[in-house]
């Protein structure tokens, strides 16, 4: 049959399709952040759950409030949190997770788990015929330049990594 590819490269490119095209973040999952945000949560606590002492479990959708803290226990306030700046270039950083107080953070590597949702969720067949909105025209041009003539990635109608054009 002409003009179609061999199996074994219909599958290579498939594979590469599949895996996410940006070295960190990418910019158009924000798209459909809800659906990415639901499913990162239990991949972050299933790899919490290889990190976590023995007694301790990784729940999604639970809060714990203290009122009278036990002797030895962290209190985290609401108003606190710790901002990771990740440039779209760059894979996604390592994060230290908090513990009990006297215990060491543990370690959550976030870049094999947005990997993962990208994969899991088929994030390949977004609309990627757009930039996503508010993304930085220097981040747009390293894209371009990065793929450059690939059809892919916000260059065209219609061409994203699923695009079958």
């Amino acid at each position: 049959m002409a003009g179609l590819t061999k199996p074994g490269k219909a599958r290579r490119l498939l594979a590469l399709e599949r895996k996410n095209p940006f070295p960190g973040m990418n910019p158009w999952m924000q798209l459909v952040w809800s659906d990415v945000h639901t499913r990162l949560i239990g991949d972050i606590a299933e790899a919490l759950g290889d990190e976590l002492p023995a007694d301790l479990v990784a729940r999604a959708e639970e809060r714990v409030v203290l009122n009278e803290p036990d002797e030895g226990e962290r209190i985290a306030k609401a108003a606190e949190s710790e901002v990771y700046p990740c440039a779209l270039r760059l894979p996604l950083p390592a994060v230290a997770v908090p513990l009990r107080q006297g215990e060491p953070d543990a370690a959550l590597n976030l870049q094999p788990l947005i990997d993962r949702c990208y994969a899991k969720g088929r994030y390949w067949l977004l609309p990627y015929d757009e930039p996503p909105p508010g993304l930085d025209p220097d981040d747009l041009a390293w894209i371009r330049t990065t793929w450059p003539g690939s059809g892919r990635l916000g260059l065209g109608p219609n061409r994203g990594p699923g695009s079958r054009f």
